[in-house]
């Protein structure tokens, strides 16, 4: 598995994670989680590798603000506000994660020791099972997770739009 974080060295195209937080003046909450393609740069080419973060970025805030137009509003009529929670780049823990999205899951967030949004993101049954993938990753347990919190999200991806959104 590789971990980057953001501006550290891109190298190969990797899979970045952003987990964001919907929240407005009356009691209501919807987490989303998106992941996008960040493209490969060559790790000693400063604006090669802001161009693939770039990249990245703008693909998670598009797939963002078709969720917001479509479907956060059509679940909640309320005002929101957003902010990041958590944000991975790699392979995560459990398969879930890496297949098509547009659907609802349970993700596992365990915070950094560099503190968040640097995070382990994952799928597992319960915390004992994110623990158990964990501990067979090297490169996860690198990054010394805290206790993880569990999340209950709208997960989309930058494949989505290959599927048919009548299917989904």
């Amino acid at each position: 598995m590789t971990w980057r974080w953001h501006n550290e060295s891109v190298g190969v195209q990797t899979e970045v994670f952003k987990l964001f937080r919907y929240e407005s003046t009356t009691p209501c909450g919807h987490d989303v989680l998106v992941r996008a393609r960040q493209p490969g740069a060559a790790n000693a080419d400063q604006t090669a590798c802001d161009a693939a973060d770039a990249f990245a970025d703008s693909a998670i805030d598009h797939l963002r603000g078709w969720w917001e137009r479509w479907s956060l509003r059509r679940e909640c009529v309320q005002q929101h506000t957003s902010h990041l929670i958590a944000q991975a780049a790699g392979i995560p823990i459990g398969e879930e994660l890496l297949g098509s999205g547009l659907r609802p899951l349970r993700v596992w967030v365990a915070a950094a020791a560099r503190g968040l949004p640097w995070a382990v993101i994952g799928t597992a049954v319960d915390e004992a099972a994110f623990w158990c993938e964990v501990r067979e990753d090297p490169d996860a347990l690198s990054l010394k997770p805290q206790a993880p919190v569990p999340f209950d999200v709208y997960f989309i991806t930058d494949e989505d739009g290959r599927l048919h959104l009548s299917d989904s």
